[in-house]
């Protein structure tokens, strides 16, 4: 899986809204697909307590799912579901960096 650098969406002058995340939850994976869309895989992870993440405006395409896509550093991510994609996902040599997961948006707007 090719590792998608996500870019901040609004110029460094304006403020950015994020979120704390209050409890564990479960999320997805992003992988890219047509036209260099990122969109929600069935592998999932634990988003873990604490953690900041910034709501994108993208949805997942997929209407019984009811997910959104949040920007987050991989730190806050424990993948349950583990194969040569996720790890690909969750081990760059680097820094850490920001990745695109989706969560529920009944989680997000609970925050």
């Amino acid at each position: 899986m090719m590792r998608v650098r996500v870019p901040s969406l609004v110029p460094s002058n304006e403020r950015v809204m994020t979120k704390k995340t209050k409890e564990d939850s479960q999320c997805f994976f992003s992988e890219q697909g047509h036209y260099n869309f990122v969109y929600p895989t069935k592998k999932r992870g634990i988003l873990k307590k604490g953690c900041c993440m910034e709501k994108l405006p993208w949805i997942s395409g997929i209407a019984t799912e009811n997910l959104i896509a949040v920007k987050v550093f991989r730190s806050c991510l424990l993948p349950l579901d583990i194969d040569d994609k996720t790890m690909d996902q969750m081990c760059p040599p680097k820094a850490d960096v920001q990745i695109v997961v989706w969560v529920q948006k009944e989680f997000y707007q609970g925050i």
